[in-house]
């Protein structure tokens, strides 16, 4: 996991709003590419699916915009709305400091709804771009 994916994670399981939909029995259901068969839900899978850079002459800055994408997967269509809306609110216009990588924005810049029917579940899915140096 890299720095800033470890940063994201981070940011969201220290939110309120998240925490309280994601954690139970001191443990958030934040998962890494997907979300684990059988699991409680419900629960939240991230990837990093673009990684552009900012070049000079020179080389480059240090200033890259990674796209992530949040999958986030519920019974009900309710509760897995809930869960985006926190989500959304706890990501979109952050800036800050978070374990030790400079965020100089993040915003949410697409959103989908789905259903599984294989499962039956419903699913969200966010990217979001994080601007960082």
């Amino acid at each position: 996991m890299s720095v800033v994916q470890e940063a994201l994670v981070s940011l969201l399981t220290a939110n309120v709003g998240v925490a309280a939909i994601l954690t139970s029995d001191d443990v958030t259901r934040i998962y890494p590419l997907v979300i684990p068969e059988d699991q409680t839900l419900p629960a939240m899978a991230y990837q990093r699916i673009s990684r552009p850079q900012l070049y000079s002459q020179d080389g480059s800055t240090g200033l890259a915009w990674p796209r992530f994408q949040m999958t986030m997967k519920a019974v009900t269509e309710t509760a897995v709305v809930a869960l985006a809306e926190a989500v959304r609110t706890a990501l979109d216009g952050y800036v800050g400091t978070v374990e030790g990588v400079r965020i100089d924005a993040i915003f949410c810049v697409n959103e989908w709804d789905d259903f599984n029917p294989l499962d039956k579940t419903y699913e969200v899915r966010l990217d979001a771009v994080v601007w960082h140096g």
